[in-house]
């Protein structure tokens, strides 16, 4: 059977056969199920670690990041770590 992973109770499962399927969003890879008594968000545990390694791919270097911070480029924030890089000795 398939692991999914629940975001409401942050443990990882396998979706039993007495499952009912309450709500799919359209664009999202979570879907709402139900069983045991309890509201489950699942997604496969394959997916997670698939978006996770996109965006270690994507952001791996953290300035995309930089760049969505600041509004206006030229001005520095505090506590920005690209702003005020640490000096490596």
């Amino acid at each position: 059977m398939e692991a999914f992973y629940c975001r409401i109770c942050k443990q990882e499962m396998e979706l039993p056969a007495d499952a009912v399927l309450i709500n799919h969003r359209r664009g999202s890879h979570y879907k709402l199920y139900k069983f045991g008594g309890q509201l489950h968000d699942l997604t496969p545990v394959v997916s997670i670690k698939h978006i996770g390694s996109l965006l270690q791919k994507i952001g791996g270097s953290g300035v995309g990041l930089h760049f969505r911070w600041h509004v206006n480029r030229r001005v520095k924030k505090d506590n920005c770590r690209f702003c005020f890089p640490k000096a490596q000795t």
